[in-house]
């Protein structure tokens, strides 16, 4: 099937593009990495008046560190985020959610605002940026706004922008010294979309003891969630196995899970206690190294 008919636009600075979405509104449709869109207009579920490529952007491809932030232009693609130096030294759980999205071909297209923009529930990107207390940066005529990355997700395919707003870059605090981080996900299969997911922090005191920790998982509800009370129970503990083992049951507990044509309710709670686990163990042990 063929995408109905529209009228394409190719901005090339920022202040270009916003004028364009004001312009045409909700009769526009934002075209970056392509892979969300494109098959939506192929089959003919998405018909914008006009499409606004902004792959001409270059002033939104960039990653760098900004004192204690790290900062990711939203025309960053996936794999430059999962390959960069900088990426898997400052932030590893970022490069480890970048690597995990859909296929080579896919991280290649794919871009960081695409992802956020497109909202997926179980999308890898989203559950490590609301683990890592990240935001969402947000451009219109009017000026920019930030959101908070576990505000931004709303219900499915639904996030905090609003009309005529385009996201321009996703700013991420740096972890904790002596932190280990980890991204655990069960899917059906290679490069398909996680049915649960888990992402895990844990920073360590002098004596070994957690001094902090973040657990947040995706695959239950609208949106990847923190789990406050499972990171009270890691901190000031040692990590151990049974301590783990245990937080993962409450992690798992915490949230309410739905039954669908993929897994039931009962399966998706034992995979998150699974994937929790697994993330958690692996945070622990990459402390060494973070």
């Amino acid at each position: 099937m063929k995408p109905p008919a529209f009228e394409y636009f190719e901005p090339t600075t920022l202040a270009e593009a916003l004028a364009l979405l004001a312009e045409w509104g909700v009769r526009a449709s934002v075209l970056a990495g392509g892979q969300s869109l494109l098959p939506l207009l192929n089959r003919r579920e998405a018909h914008p008046a006009a499409v606004i490529d902004i792959n001409r952007l270059a002033e939104l491809e960039y990653i760098r560190l900004e004192g204690e932030t790290l900062v990711i232009g939203a025309l960053t693609r996936h794999y430059q985020v999962a390959e960069s130096a900088l990426v898997r030294q400052a932030c590893p759980l970022l490069a480890e959610a970048a690597a995990a999205i859909g296929s080579p071909a896919i991280r290649t297209r794919g871009t960081i605002g695409g992802s956020l923009a497109y909202a997926d529930p179980a999308a890898e990107l989203p559950l490590a940026l609301v683990c890592l207390g990240a935001s969402v940066i947000l451009a219109s005529p009017a000026g920019r706004r930030e959101v908070a990355a576990a505000d931004w997700l709303r219900a499915p395919f639904t996030t905090a922008i609003a009309l005529g707003e385009l996201v321009v870059e996703a700013r991420v605090p740096l972890p904790p010294a002596m932190a280990g981080m980890a991204l655990e996900e069960i899917s059906r299969g290679f490069g398909r979309p996680a049915l649960v997911a888990a992402a895990c922090l844990v920073a360590f005191d002098a004596q070994g003891h957690i001094a902090d920790a973040r657990v947040a998982i995706c695959g239950a509800g609208a949106s990847p969630r923190r789990l406050p009370d499972c990171e009270h129970a890691l901190i000031g503990a040692p990590p151990t196995s049974n301590l783990i083992a245990q937080v993962a049951q409450q992690a798992a507990a915490a949230v309410t899970f739905a039954s669908d044509v993929h897994a039931s309710a009962g399966l998706r709670r034992r995979m998150a206690t699974a994937a929790t686990r697994r993330a958690l163990g692996c945070a622990v042990v990459r402390r060494h190294t973070a």
